[in-house]
């Protein structure tokens, strides 16, 4: 009883908060010009405006760009394929290369080159 007249109370004070602000905002008459939904907004306009310039942009000089823009798009798209074509070729799988330092016949170790040409070393224990 006593932990829901808690969690009542704290949410009445998060409530008021809200409404509290809200009514100094609407006070003070900057409920739009600070708002969030005003930035993300603001934030497309300018974004469309910065493509318009883009555009704008282009349209000046348009072969040479179109031809550095094609290059690009070639150059990309080879990388891409090429990649995905010679991944299973240079994929090596997992090779496990065991060398075993006893000490006293208790302990060794593994030493385990990976398919990134790492290696490195796991401990074991011996079962002799």
């Amino acid at each position: 009883m006593i932990i829901i007249g808690i969690i009542i109370f704290l949410i009445s004070c998060l409530f008021w908060t809200g409404y509290l602000s809200l009514i100094r905002r609407v006070k003070a008459h900057t409920l739009w010009k600070n708002s969030l939904l005003r930035k993300c907004l603001h934030f497309l306009f300018l974004c469309l405006q910065k493509a318009g310039k883009l555009i704008e942009f282009f349209s000046r000089n348009t072969i040479s760009r179109i031809r550095m823009l094609l290059a690009l798009g070639i150059f990309l798209f080879l990388e891409f394929f090429l990649s995905i074509l010679f991944q299973p070729i240079c994929a090596e799988k997992n090779r496990n290369i065991t060398v075993r330092v006893s000490e006293d016949d208790i302990s060794g170790m593994k030493m385990v080159a990976d398919r990134n040409s790492s290696v490195y070393l796991q401990l074991f224990k011996n079962t002799k």
